[in-house]
């Protein structure tokens, strides 16, 4: 049996709660999907040309030349030790994620899609994923959706995290 929360602000008339929507793009990655909320992403644009960058590191696929800004590009596959079929040779689309001091982009193979969620369908990191896994703390939880398990990804955390700037200003 249901019971109902006692916090009643964010409850409809009838009595059911309810929750604030997100608005997630969602991609592939190796045969996962991944989703980043809509309000993190700056703009989604068809692959361009990479030029690489020689001493970085390997998911560092090199730099682009976005809107006149030269930003560097993330296989985003690579970077968490997915094994994707696809190369940058293919085509693709590159993810633009802006924070107040850098500006990436990550590179997914395939198209990406929206959908709209609440927020109760996201169940959070666990605790002891964090502890264990401090430098990979940008995944925020699962989306739990129909029969579909989606990871949520905070790129801002990402691109700001200490292992990311080291790795994006080598």
């Amino acid at each position: 049996m249901n019971e109902q929360p006692t916090i009643h602000d964010d409850e409809n008339e009838e009595g059911q709660e309810e929750y604030p929507s997100l608005q997630l793009m969602v991609f592939t990655l190796g045969q996962e999907e991944y989703a980043v909320p809509i309000t993190q992403l700056k703009e989604i644009l068809r692959a361009t040309q990479v030029t690489p960058v020689p001493l970085t590191a390997a998911f560092v696929k090199g730099v682009a030349n976005i809107r006149g800004n030269i930003i560097p590009i993330i296989h985003l596959a690579q970077q968490f030790g997915l094994k994707e079929e696809t190369t940058l040779d293919k085509e693709g689309f590159i993810l633009v994620v802006e924070t107040a001091k850098y500006q990436v982009g990550f590179w997914i193979s395939n198209v990406p899609n929206s959908i709209t969620i609440t927020e109760n369908l996201i169940d959070k990191a666990p605790n002891i994923w964090q502890e264990e896994h401090k430098e990979q703390h940008f995944i925020q939880g699962i989306v739990k959706t129909q029969n579909r398990m989606i990871i949520l990804v905070d790129m801002l955390r990402f691109i700001e995290s200490e292992i990311a700037e080291k790795l994006i200003l080598q």
